[in-house]
């Protein structure tokens, strides 16, 4: 998978997260985790490691899973793009 398509799963799960009906903290905690996301991307020797980011998504994920399925679903595919590309 391509970072151009990376990013493009990023859009989505922005727009996912935009029209959640959640409350503010859950909201705030994923846009958090995008943000780390994009900044991983940006510049991975600069960025918190790779393992606490997948281990952060792996949280999230458990938490959302039975109420924002979609979201956890690009959540997902995005981890798994990230770890195409050695990121």
């Amino acid at each position: 998978m391509s970072e151009r398509e990376l990013r493009e799963q990023l859009r989505v799960l922005q727009k996912e997260i935009a029209g959640l009906d959640a409350s503010d903290t859950k909201k705030a905690q994923l846009s958090g985790l995008l943000d780390q996301i994009e900044a991983e991307l940006a510049d991975p020797d600069v960025a918190q490691p790779t393992d606490s980011l997948v281990n952060q998504v792996e949280s999230t994920v458990s938490l959302l899973e039975a109420e924002y399925p979609t979201v956890v679903g690009v959540l997902r595919r995005v981890m798994a793009m990230l770890g195409s590309i050695g990121v």
